[in-house]
């Protein structure tokens, strides 16, 4: 929060709504027991489309008058922060209009609602004058996002805390959204979160086309899925990070659910399918043009993942080779991205000297057993290669320190 001291939030809030921050639409829920609806939407025969104040419309279609007065009670408690009540109108609505023209809204409403329901009082995490999903889009969002560009170009107090908040890495990020998202998990709400979002993904959002709703959603599932990996409910974040697959969302969100679902699975030690999807992240041609901060980080817990899937040199030294060739990458990436941070540059280099000196030990050691057994020339042989093991290490940390 270091960033954040001695600095008023207040003024952050109206101008979030007027930048039309979606995420600050987003809203928390849970479902009842009960069968899940087969979403129909309202009759008639035209398109679905969604017009503001209305709800999910099409031509033909006739308005619930009960379902609409719900769904104004949910949204003046959520604006007035009684969230169990928005969180009730909205259950009641979804149980009463379940293929309604408010069912999406309610959902999501009731979503966001038990996020900032579950919040402390104390501002633990981050500040609570500002919604969790909208420091979440600040910090995540992509820079041509248009709501982001309307945003930054008011300047101010607001741009410049929003710089700061971007600049943080991603462990010092996940650190301040931690105390949220502990008490989210601790309030029994990150389960009906990941509930509701398998309901809008399988019933719901398939059935229509509205564009704003997919956004909507998939910016719901990306919140999800780093409040569960703040939180170290590691398979709930996966569980998120699934269902915002199915949605296919634009290419900065896939990158934000991608990098939590490879760092998840690295904390659940399934290397093999950790590295599979920061690969994925990394190599995705779709994700290569966009301005996603994660591609770095993703290639070097790439690297990180691949050597922890060896149980050693000694048994298999194909893993380290190929961890090699991935230096490689990364050098390469170097030269068309010179702006890599220079933490994550030190991170590298670390890593590099640490599976460089896998085969220097190896050779090292092949040398003294061969010496052991008097055999003088086999020893010198490997005393070589150990040599030139170190010879390109240090020529490669030597390069890498001299770039810009």
């Amino acid at each position: 929060m270091a960033a954040f001291d001695n600095f008023s939030w207040q003024p952050v809030a109206p101008l979030l709504a007027v930048a039309g921050v979606a995420a600050c639409l987003l809203a928390l829920a849970g479902c009842k027991s009960g069968p899940e609806p087969v979403y129909e939407g309202p009759g008639g025969t035209g398109r679905f489309r969604y017009e503001p104040g209305a709800g999910i419309v099409r031509e033909g279609s006739k308005p619930a008058g009960g379902e609409q007065k719900l769904y104004d009670f949910a949204q003046k408690a959520f604006e007035q922060r009684r969230f169990n009540e928005a969180i009730g109108y909205c259950e009641q609505l979804t149980l009463s209009f379940p293929d309604g023209a408010r069912a999406v809204d309610a959902i999501l409403l009731r979503m966001a609602a038990r996020i900032e329901g579950s919040r402390g009082e104390d501002d633990a995490g981050l500040p609570n004058s500002v919604a969790l999903a909208d420091w979440l889009f600040l910090y995540l969002t992509p820079s041509y996002e248009p709501r982001f560009q309307a945003f930054m170009e008011r300047g101010g107090e607001n741009a410049a805390v929003v710089t700061r908040l971007r600049a943080r890495t991603f462990d010092d990020f996940v650190g301040v959204l931690a105390p949220d998202a502990d008490a989210i998990t601790d309030d029994g709400q990150l389960r009906p979160l990941v509930r509701d979002l398998k309901l809008l993904v399988t019933y719901y959002i398939p059935a229509m086309d509205v564009k704003d709703f997919r956004l909507r959603t998939a910016e719901m599932g990306r919140n999800i899925a780093w409040i569960a990996y703040a939180a170290r409910d590691f398979d709930y974040c996966l569980d998120a990070a699934a269902e915002l697959a199915v949605l296919n969302p634009p290419p900065g969100i896939k990158a934000d659910g991608l990098f939590v679902e490879g760092k998840s699975l690295m904390r659940n030690s399934a290397y093999p399918l950790a590295a599979a999807t920061f690969e994925r992240l990394f190599r995705s041609g779709n994700l290569r043009d966009t301005d996603t901060p994660w591609r770095p980080y993703a290639l070097y817990e790439l690297i990180v993942s691949t050597s922890r899937m060896a149980k050693g040199p000694e048994y298999d030294i194909s893993i380290y080779e190929k961890c090699i060739e991935l230096f490689g990458d990364y050098e390469l990436y170097l030269l068309e991205n010179p702006s890599v941070p220079k933490a994550l540059r030190e991170r590298f280099r670390a890593l590099i000297a640490e599976i460089y000196q896998v085969f220097i030990d190896r050779d090292l050691q092949a040398a003294k057993t061969y010496r052991k057994l008097g055999e003088r020339t086999s020893a010198e042989y490997y005393e070589k290669h150990a040599r030139e093991w170190q010879n390109q290490l240090d020529q490669r940390l030597k390069a890498d320190a001299a770039r810009p």
